[in-house]
């Protein structure tokens, strides 16, 4: 089928999608100084400043387990895949849900984690990375499971600006 020239943002009529911008709206000169764009979101606060931690502040930070993703490659195309996964000694373990494919692009591959959290309040964000080769558990179950050893695994946390209390 040959490929729509429709813009993603409008509708079949070619009228602008509810909440799309017109295409003169980001136009030099379109806002007023200072003005943000429509949708815009405004930094009240200054960006955190980012340190590394330690390893084994990082693992403490796995520890609990949680929501991560996973960095590998399906036929030489990078993909993020969301998991599930858990801290077994310091291994990260996760699966990859139940399709085929996204398990045979991890299996014995060389893949990244990443995860990372915010406060409720959007402060004290921190991330962790593990990189290193994927190996597939013992099938005990119908969903394959994946260790990846933590022997390369990288972390920071922001450090955010706290308002002076007077």
């Amino acid at each position: 089928t040959p490929m729509s020239s429709q813009r993603p943002d409008a509708t079949a009529s070619g009228a602008l999608a509810p909440g799309a911008l017109a295409p003169d709206a980001l136009a030099p000169g379109a806002l007023a100084p200072g003005a943000l764009a429509p949708g815009a979101l405004a930094l009240t606060e200054k960006p955190p400043v980012w340190r590394s931690l330690t390893r084994s502040a990082c693992l403490a930070l796995l520890a609990p387990g949680g929501h991560g993703r996973v960095a590998a490659t399906r036929r030489a195309v990078p993909v993020i895949i969301p998991v599930d996964f858990a801290l077994l000694d310091d291994d990260v373990v996760f699966n990859p849900g139940f399709e085929q494919g996204l398990s045979s692009a991890i299996a014995n591959s060389v893949v990244a984690f990443e995860v990372d959290q915010a406060g409720a309040d959007g402060r004290d964000p921190w991330e962790v990375h593990v990189t290193g080769v994927a190996t597939t558990l013992a099938h005990e179950t119908a969903t394959p499971r994946f260790r990846l050893s933590s022997e390369i695994i990288t972390g920071w946390q922001g450090l955010l600006p706290r308002s002076d209390v007077t």
